[in-house]
């Protein structure tokens, strides 16, 4: 058992823990949907369980979130919480974890996670297509508000956080040709 010893106007008051769990809440923080190419790494966050009492079971009441393989003889036991990126879902997301141990009341953990599906020229392999047929010119304003930072460019800096969404765009041309670009903004 986990103890804790209180001491208030002289008198000492134990408060028993069968379970002691680490963390005691799961923030993903935001998650991309879908099996897009990106530099960034799939979310997942490790979860440490000490217990003075046998482990019977460690469910999740979400589908999206993947626990991964757990070995429930090892104490401490430890195992990732992670996503199923081909799930369909998008905005707030939520769910609990629950420890079960026999003769105790289970232990629950909160687990939450903002998802979301890349849109057309957030990701390399759905860009905004460009057509330069008849020598045309191409002019766009994107609203970054509608993009993620799923690539890490050369002039991302540490002053932004590394947040700068990114546009990405496609053309194919038949014959040679120059292309000049002229960007406004960061």
């Amino acid at each position: 058992c986990i103890c804790y010893i209180n001491t208030q106007n002289n008198q000492i008051k134990f408060t028993v823990k069968h379970i002691e769990v680490s963390p005691e809440e799961v923030a993903l923080g935001e998650i991309r949907m879908g099996d897009y190419w990106t530099e960034k790494e799939q979310i997942s966050v490790p979860v440490t369980v000490n217990s003075g009492v046998d482990i019977s079971n460690i469910s999740c009441d979400n589908d999206l979130f993947i626990l991964s393989e757990i070995d429930y003889e090892s104490n401490p036991i430890t195992f990732n919480v992670g996503y199923d990126k081909n799930a369909v879902a998008d905005g707030e997301q939520t769910a609990n974890i629950t420890i079960t141990s026999a003769g105790y009341e289970p232990v629950v953990i909160p687990v939450t996670a903002t998802a979301y599906t890349p849109v057309q020229g957030d990701v390399f392999e759905n860009p905004i297509a460009i057509d330069f047929s008849d020598n045309a010119s191409f002019s766009d304003t994107p609203d970054f508000a509608a993009f993620r930072d799923d690539y890490i460019l050369p002039n991302e800096n540490e002053a932004l956080d590394g947040k700068i969404p990114d546009v990405v765009y496609s053309f194919t041309l038949e014959e040679e040709s120059v292309i000049t670009a002229n960007v406004t903004g960061v």
